[in-house]
């Protein structure tokens, strides 16, 4: 997409990261993960917007050193990337600037998927899918100075006591152009 392009994980908000207890179970927890790319306006190529092949999921780590994660799930889907329109809706006469927002967030993708239990050989003992929800999003930021971010939301509900407290849940994606034939 960009030279530049990279994704980056947003580790200061503990809150959003904290093993939770779902809304919807009370025998299952969830967990949350984010990352971004931050897409410059300097040198972009319009190029760039496009459909992209997307394959993402979530992995277990259980140390910053483990190599051999456990897979709690993956999927693959298409993300249709289109260049933002960064309009102005309300101009203030009087001072001849801009009174709406500095940016605009599009949800491009919002997809949900059970991963059946008999496919999670990671864990003992699951007899309940987990779910995997991805929500992709694209933050169109006025200022010329500051980049666009191209933002991944996951969320993972799986059976309480799968995942403890010192394990290190991470969301990954690759991406590709559509109908390329680059390896992820």
């Amino acid at each position: 997409m960009h030279a530049t392009l990279t994704a980056e994980h947003i580790k200061d908000d503990f809150a959003f990261y904290e093993l939770k207890k779902s809304d919807t179970s009370f025998k299952n927890q969830v967990q949350n993960c984010m990352t971004i790319m931050k897409i410059p306006k300097a040198d972009r190529s319009d190029k760039m917007f496009q459909k992209y092949d997307v394959k993402y999921g979530i992995r277990i780590y259980s140390s910053d050193e483990d190599t051999a994660p456990k897979i709690l799930g993956q999927s693959t889907a298409e993300i249709p990337l289109k260049a933002p329109k960064y309009k102005t809706k309300r101009f203030d006469e009087a001072v001849g600037l801009p009174t709406d927002i500095d940016f605009d967030s599009k949800t491009l993708k919002n997809e949900s998927i059970d991963v059946a239990a008999n496919t999670l050989t990671d864990f003992s003992g699951i007899t309940k899918p987990a779910k995997l929800t991805m929500e992709t999003n694209y933050i169109a930021i006025k200022s010329t100075s500051m980049a666009d971010v191209l933002e991944f939301n996951f969320k993972t509900e799986i059976e309480s006591g799968k995942v403890a407290d010192n394990e290190f849940v991470a969301a990954y994606f690759a991406y590709r152009k559509k109908g390329s034939s680059d390896t992820f």
